[in-house]
């Protein structure tokens, strides 16, 4: 999807009812505790595809989305973000997790593991995020 022109970008990604898309990659993504510890783990719980991709694990490089998921989603990371952080300066965890695995791990987080306390959905349904 992200090879095509710019039109057909648009048009692609509104034909896939996503709010939120995200590029894809083979490498897969890190558990927030593994990064805790210094050392990058597989995500033993990350959301199997529906069909098989060969390209399953987010790829925070390049992703679009409508104005009003993007937003909650880099408020809602913003805050998991100072959370971690929090536990860091308090020394409940070895390290700051999202300062070691970046924005990736972050994302990776967020479209995994991330439920609306609200409603107990998972915020990748809530925002309908997919990967392409």
């Amino acid at each position: 999807l992200f090879n095509g022109s710019p039109s057909a970008l648009v048009k692609r990604f509104v034909s896939i009812g996503s709010r939120v898309l995200w590029s894809a990659e083979k490498g897969c993504c890190a558990t927030t505790e593994g990064m805790s510890r210094k050392y990058s783990e597989c995500d033993p719980l990350w959301p199997v595809p529906d069909q098989d991709t060969g390209t399953p694990f987010l790829n925070s490089g390049a992703f679009m989305g409508y104005a009003k998921e993007v937003k909650k989603m880099i408020s809602v990371g913003s805050k998991e973000h100072e959370k971690a952080e929090e536990l860091y300066v308090h020394k409940m965890q070895r390290i700051n997790p999202y300062m070691f695995g970046g924005d990736q791990l972050l994302f990776c987080f967020l479209y995994a593991h991330a439920i609306n306390p609200k409603s107990s959905q998972p915020r990748r349904e809530q925002w309908r995020m997919l990967l392409d």
